[in-house]
């Protein structure tokens, strides 16, 4: 499949995703609100956009990142209650018995996706961080000795994660794109994540990345204090991109994602995709040509 879309700076009016003239638009959390985001971007999104985006973010936040969101203590939306059990199971022959541990016995973990960084990402990254090798994932946890006590107390001895990297990914997107509007204003920046975060196109590897998170180990139970803290920042690169590292709960050691989220400036280019893929880097040397 190969396709081509226009793209330009984000004008007042438009829907952020979409780029529809919408009468009513509703406000955009830049970070998810499930992760504690409170920052809002007023008259961002159109009824259809909010919709997509809020599917990916529920696979996202309740069934990737597991028991630790609701454990490091982040509220639920007003109406809205914390489960109070999380699913473990026992180990057997044929299948495995699904127990239900309440959430405040279950033992701290928090699955965070990780990314293969491609060739043509590598040269992108900050010096001093450490690329990732694989479509994989990282857990946040206690020592494996006091999970598996924390398990078996319940008679269980195995719990499982649902690892989608694609909506994951979309949601990383989705933060950068909020970030950057606030960041450098509608019309400052041509976002180029857009197809990615709207389902258009589910080839993420030259948009996302991420590296090794700087230190290993495991929480201390005793000293453990479930705590809040993201960070958001941004850097123009060499190709004149905006990259955006985002670092989900920081304070725990959360591995840095990298999104390349647009282009500085309010010219107009062309988002190319072929059958070998996207590449940035040729994006910002083809203007559109009327």
């Amino acid at each position: 499949m190969t396709f081509a879309i226009a793209l330009g700076p984000i004008a007042e009016g438009e829907c952020i995703y979409c780029r529809g003239r919408i009468e009513k638009l509703t406000d955009e959390h830049v970070l998810p609100y499930g992760l504690g985001g409170r920052t809002i971007l007023p008259k961002a999104s159109c009824e259809s956009c909010r919709l997509i985006t809020h599917a990916f973010e529920t696979i996202a936040l309740r069934h990737v990142l597991g028991p630790g969101r609701y454990q490091a203590g982040i509220p639920p939306r007003k109406g809205k209650k914390r489960p109070k059990s999380w699913p473990a199971y026992k180990r057997g022959e044929e299948s495995n018995e699904k127990i239900m541990i309440p959430l405040d016995e279950m033992p701290f973990l928090l699955w965070m996706p990780t990314y293969k960084t491609e060739a043509s990402f590598l040269g992108e990254l900050p010096e001093d961080q450490v690329s990732s090798d694989e479509d994989a994932f990282v857990v946040i946890t206690e020592h494996p000795e006091r999970v598996g006590q924390k398990l078996a107390s319940h008679g269980a001895d195995l719990v499982s994660a649902n690892i989608d990297h694609l909506a994951f990914a979309r949601m990383l997107a989705k933060i950068a794109l909020g970030y950057c509007v606030m960041t450098f204003s509608r019309g400052g920046f041509v976002p180029i994540v857009n197809p990615l975060i709207l389902g258009n196109t589910d080839r993420f590897r030259t948009l996302v990345a991420s590296s090794q998170p700087k230190e290993d180990g495991f929480i201390d139970p005793k000293k453990f204090r479930p705590e809040l803290r993201h960070e958001i920042v941004h850097r123009i690169v060499q190709t004149g991109m905006i990259q955006v590292r985002i670092t989900l709960f920081a304070n725990l050691n959360g591995p840095p994602y990298h999104v390349l989220a647009g282009v500085q400036g309010n010219s107009t280019l062309v988002y190319r995709e072929t059958e070998n893929g996207l590449s940035v880097r040729s994006l910002i040397a083809q203007p559109l040509i009327p």
